[in-house]
């Protein structure tokens, strides 16, 4: 329900959004097409990670949302590629 309301809102704002709920999905998507950012949760995040090399995207801003208490993982998501 979060991602609905999030492409929605940057929507109104002007940005293209794209929300895929299947991480293997999304980043079979990624390269086929020219993406500014990438947001995600921590289950899409890791599942990404696994599957290659993120920072090979060629998008600048790769974000990930976590909840407080997952704050134990942002240390090996920024050492993944993820940018914020």
């Amino acid at each position: 329900m979060e991602a609905s309301l999030l492409a929605r809102r940057l929507g109104r704002w002007g940005a293209k959004t794209c929300s895929l709920a299947d991480a293997n999905a999304a980043f079979a998507l990624l390269p086929e097409r020219h993406w500014d950012a990438m947001l995600a949760d921590l289950a899409t995040a890791q599942t990404m990670i696994a599957n290659g090399d993120i920072t090979k995207l060629g998008m600048k801003r790769r974000i990930v949302l976590i909840k407080p208490s997952e704050r134990h993982e942002l240390a090996a998501l920024k050492a993944a590629g993820f940018t914020g």
